[in-house]
């Protein structure tokens, strides 16, 4: 599955691990990856881990592993940078 969406907030504080919430709908949606390191990354203007901080305010698409009974929706497999 996908998603396309503003980045609103992104916590790389637990690196490689990583937490992504993206504006839209009626809520946030809220993307996990347990290693970034394993996420395909591809997109105009790509931006790595080392730079996550900076991700705030792009627009991307996630594709995702549903995740039951996480407090996310998914498992982040592929990013986009738009």
């Amino acid at each position: 599955m996908a998603v396309d969406g503003l980045v609103r907030r992104i916590d790389c504080s637990q690196q490689p691990a990583i937490t992504v919430t993206l504006s839209g709908g009626n809520r946030p949606l809220i993307f996990h990856a347990a290693d970034f390191r394993t996420v395909s990354v591809t997109g105009e203007g790509t931006l790595g881990l080392d730079a996550c901080e900076k991700w705030k305010g792009r627009r991307i698409r996630i594709w995702f592993l549903t995740a039951k009974g996480k407090d996310y929706v998914g498992e982040i497999t592929d990013v986009a940078f738009e």
